[in-house]
């Protein structure tokens, strides 16, 4: 990968994963400011993940696929992978990709998410701990989606590609 693109991709991953996690705290606060504990109920953390990631997938790709655009990216390696292709041509379509990939992420996310809650019973958390784990999920969530459609983007036959 050129080195050029290579900063590109991290300064961009940076400011994505900053944005989200100043962001997600700050929005996170506002809903629960007057609750000590935040309950941990199994309907309450499958709503709050589906929201959470869609907003966060739909977002990121919106904007950085826009980027990898607005740059003209060029060709800067191959994608191989049965999987990788169909991201790859899916992501000609953003809201699609960011649907279906924020879905699957979702389900993932939650299965994993569900089963620690009941393996140790947690019922409840605390506020700050709650954020605390907001902010670090959700920005990692965008760091991901942010270096997948750059990548993506990059790669050739995706969005606006010149080969170099």
């Amino acid at each position: 990968m050129k080195e050029e693109v290579k900063n590109y991709i991290k300064n961009e991953t940076g400011v994505s994963v900053i944005i989200t996690f100043l962001m997600n705290g700050m929005i996170s606060s506002l809903i629960h400011h007057m609750e000590k504990e935040i309950s941990c109920d199994l309907i309450s953390v499958a709503i709050d993940l589906l929201l959470t990631i869609l907003s966060i997938t739909v977002l990121v790709t919106l904007f950085s696929s826009a980027s990898v655009r607005k740059n003209s990216a060029y060709v800067v390696f191959e994608i191989n992978g049965k999987w990788m292709k169909r991201l790859k041509a899916l992501l000609r379509k953003p809201m699609p990709f960011a649907l279906v990939t924020g879905l699957a992420t979702t389900i993932v996310v939650f299965l994993v998410t569900a089963s620690a809650i009941t393996l140790f019973s947690i019922l409840s958390i605390s506020f700050w701990l709650y954020i605390l784990i907001k902010c670090v999920f959700t920005s990692s969530i965008a760091g991901y989606f942010t270096v997948l459609v750059l990548r993506l983007g990059f790669s050739s036959n995706a969005l606006n590609t010149k080969i170099l």
